[in-house]
This record gives C-alpha cells, structure tokens and sequence, in this order.
C-alpha cells in the first residue's frame, strides 16, 4: 500500500514540474537578453492595394487655388479669438485651416482613384510617398500650382483577430504596427495561444498567402508579417480544445496541490527511512 502511494506521489510530482517547465511556452522572446544589442531592420513601406480607401489633401501659399484639388473639402474661418465663426464649401476664405475629406479616394478594382481636375491616377502598389510625389509633379508641371503641398495617408488600414485570442476588427492609425503592437491592442494572447504557431493571412497582388512565426524566438523580427498590412487576418492556434476556463481552473488547481504533494511526499519518505 505505501509503494502504491508512494509511486502515486511521484508521478504527481512529475506531472507538477513538467506543467512547471511548460510554462516557457508562455515567454515572448526567450532568447533575447538584457543589455544585448540587436540590429534593427528597415520596415519595409506599406504598398496601396484594390480596395483601399486613401486621403489625398492638397493646399498651397494660397489655399483658396488648391480647392478645386479636393474631394468634398471644407473650409472653416476661425476667429482671433480661436473660435469657429462658419464654415464654407469651396469658398475663398484668407486666414482659413482646410480639413481633409473622411471618405477619401476609393482605390477601384482597376487599381485608380478619380481625383479631381487631374482624372484617373493609378495608384496601385505606390507607396504613399510615391503617391504624393506623383500628384505634386502633375499639378506643378500640368501649370495647376506652382507650390503644392500633398498631404497623403490612409484612411482604413486594418487587421483582424481570430482563434486564441480576442477576435475582433482592428483600426490603426497610419500605415504601421507591428505583430506585438496589434496583439497588445486586440488584448494579449490567450492563456491557451501556441506561441508557435501564430499564423498571418495576407493578399497581395492577387495572390493570399499565410505566414507561420514563432513569437518565442528573436528570428521574429526578421518575419515578413513582423509589420502588418492592411486587411492582414492574424489567426493564433489554441494548445486545448477544452474552453480556456477550464484550462484555468486546473492550472490554479494545480498551483495549489503541487506544495502539499511535495511535502506529503517528502514526509512519507523521511519517515520511512527513519
């Protein structure tokens, strides 16, 4: 009976310490270390797509001749004081802030915006510095304006989230954030998450592809979908198929037990050999 007790004690210890070395799979990152430079690489720039939708403002030294250059842009009078006296549309008010449109420009399923005055501009796999660069060369050597300014940026750039961890629809402000950043915003991996199987799907150029990291090794970095694209689904692999609240009682369970096993062990034994 105390062989079978004590051989029952052992293998809950051994249970214990393996649950106990298994929780490396809930580091981030084991192999980086303090005070240790690493390099950094380039971001690689974020590239339009079919779909997108994009702000495209231009203004100028006179801002009432870069109206016409606009999508549905208003302009507001502001007071010495800073207060708001009216706002105008397409109206050539001095000492006025122009506003950008919230809808944007659409890229179609050709790969263009219509933009006003200039017609149809094909912006597909442009950057949005190549983008801005594009429409100021055509105003300026087209005659339209000697000194525009282009302001360009995105107006829905997105991901989403699904398996272990909170599904949901993500916005970002801008053209950049990384994989760490959005698993921060969507609320941190799930207790059940397998760190190494986080799985990216991306479109591009007509082509879906999915993208497999480990978000425990350093060689993350170095990963393509390290910076998200817009409309990147990132899917993370859950290590049970039993809910995560039952996976959490166990683990607090075993918290708990793990101590007065060991001692029961212990004092079984001490007791013996005496």
């Amino acid at each position: 009976m105390k062989k079978a007790y004590i051989l029952f004690c052992l293998i809950v210890m051994a249970a214990v310490f393996s649950s106990c070395r298994s929780k490396k799979n809930f580091l981030y990152l084991q192999d980086m270390y303090p005070e240790v430079e690493y390099l950094i690489n380039n971001r690689p720039e974020t590239t339009i797509k079919r779909g997108d939708r994009i702000s495209i403002v231009v203004t100028s030294k006179e801002p009432a001749l870069a109206l016409p250059y606009n999508l549905n842009v208003a302009t507001v009078k502001i007071a010495e004081t800073g207060a708001i006296n009216s706002v105008e549309k397409r109206a050539p008010i001095t000492g006025t802030t122009t506003t950008r449109s919230e809808g944007g420009y659409k890229v179609n399923q050709d790969g263009n915006i219509e933009f006003p005055v200039l017609g149809m501009l094909r912006v597909e796999g442009l950057t949005l510095a190549q983008v801005t660069n594009m429409v100021r060369d055509r105003l300026v050597q087209g005659g339209h304006l000697k000194e525009p300014i282009v302001i360009t940026e995105f107006l829905n750039f997105r991901y989403y989230t699904l398996g272990a961890i909170a599904s949901g629809e993500h916005t970002v402000d801008g053209d950049k954030i990384t994989l760490l950043e959005a698993i921060s915003k969507a609320g941190d991996l799930s207790s059940v998450a397998k760190l190494d199987r986080i799985l990216v799907y991306r479109e591009s150029e007509g082509v879906r592809k999915v993208y497999v990291t480990d978000i425990r090794s350093k060689d993350f970095f170095d990963s393509p979908v390290f910076y998200l694209q817009q409309n990147d689904i990132i899917y993370v692999e859950p290590r049970y198929r039993k809910r995560e609240a039952e996976q959490n009682i166990m683990y607090y369970m075993s918290l708990v037990l793990s101590p007065v096993m060991t001692f029961a062990t212990l004092y079984t034994l001490l007791k013996k050999n005496k």
